[in-house]
């Protein structure tokens, strides 16, 4: 293994693969720890065994296991955009620096600097790379991670480190930087570059996440695919990739994603008379909207769905959506979404007729 890995922790510390209760003991549960990517299930698992040795630490100190044990939540931390994430790998690179493992103790201080700019810090960050430079010159071992950390600090031809590091990162252990490369890669190409590779890109890193269960990851990359296709004009390709990225959000309460990506796709529906899967969204809409208190939110969401309603010829419910919706908004004060659900209203009272709507208005 190079020196640049981390280190195997030997017989220190309890032995064994489990005890009675099937609990791994902690020298097992770091190398499973070390063949895991921080995303989606794994990254569930991860936290579970880092747990484990950090109880175990507590009763009989280690310093080696320690250090990983540092590395490993700090790299967690940095993910996460926590500011502790920078202390925790400096600590396990001193603590490498100290037993002699130099190109180890560089590759902690690379990830201190990503862990640094992902927390706001990227002057500070840019400042520790180029003291890193020299140390990392010329160190494949090291490769990866000095690209990686080039790539997110933007130092030199950032394009030209992330698709190198396509090429380094092959490892499944690797999967949640490959997602972070693919991802940043196709927002990359997105400025003059070929919208197909994008695109291709793009549902990689969704492949990727679904292959671990990120949901939050698989979304992300969903969100980016369907609007390309709809940049692009595609808009029958684009209406299930939105769809399946509304879904999932809306399974994980990700009411954000929900709205933005949400209210294209009802759009997308509707112009393609899609009336049962445009209701479908609109409901989606409405509660994702009501949760937020996005009073012109659900106003657009109770337009979409009586669009929808009117497209069914179901007349009646499509007035009585309006009245309900604009009801709830009048007692909110939410006076601009009232508005429009009464402008609204006006144009199906235009359209169908006074003797359909105006016996609904209560």
């Amino acid at each position: 293994m190079p020196e640049s890995r981390p280190p195997s922790p030997g017989g220190a510390g309890p032995s064994g693969n489990t005890n009675l209760r099937g609990i791994p003991s902690p020298m097992d549960a770091l190398r499973e720890a070390h063949r895991l990517p921080m995303m989606g299930a794994p990254r569930r698992r991860l936290m579970q065994l880092l747990g484990i040795v950090a109880g175990a630490l507590a009763r009989a100190p280690h310093p080696l296991v320690e250090e990983q044990l540092l590395a490993l939540n700090g790299r967690l931390a940095a993910r996460d955009r926590r500011p502790d994430a920078v202390r925790q790998l400096m600590d396990a690179a001193r603590m490498a620096a100290g037993r002699g493992a130099g190109l180890l103790a560089v590759r902690h201080r690379l990830a201190a600097v990503v862990a640094l700019a992902r927390t706001g810090r990227m002057d500070v960050a840019q400042a520790r790379l180029r003291e890193l430079a020299l140390a990392a010159a010329g160190k494949p071992e090291l490769a990866d991670a000095w690209r990686f950390a080039c790539m997110v600090c933007g130092r030199g031809d950032v394009r030209a480190h992330a698709e190198a590091l396509l090429g380094l990162l092959e490892s499944p252990l690797d999967d949640h930087l490959r997602y972070d490369v693919l991802v940043l890669l196709g927002e990359l190409h997105l400025d003059g570059g070929d919208s197909g590779r994008v695109r291709a890109l793009l549902r990689e890193a969704g492949d990727l996440a679904r292959r671990w269960e990120d949901a939050a990851g698989a979304v992300h990359a969903d969100a980016m695919v369907g609007n390309l296709l709809v940049d692009a004009g595609l808009f029958a390709d684009a209406r299930p990739v939105l769809d399946r990225c509304v879904a999932e959000a809306a399974a994980r309460g990700d009411d954000l994603t929900v709205l933005s990506q949400g209210t294209v796709l009802a759009a997308l529906l509707l112009t393609a008379e899609d009336w049962a899967a445009a209701e479908r969204v609109a409901r989606q809409l409405l509660s994702a909207a009501e949760r937020r208190g996005n009073w012109l939110g659900i106003a657009d969401a109770a337009m979409t769905w009586s669009t929808a309603l009117v497209g069914m010829g179901e007349h009646d419910a499509a007035v009585k959506v309006l009245v309900r919706v604009g009801g709830l908004l009048r007692d909110r004060g939410a006076a601009a979404a009232f508005n429009l659900m009464k402008a609204r209203l006006g144009e199906l009272r235009a359209t169908l007729g006074a003797e359909v709507v105006d016996p609904l208005l209560g």
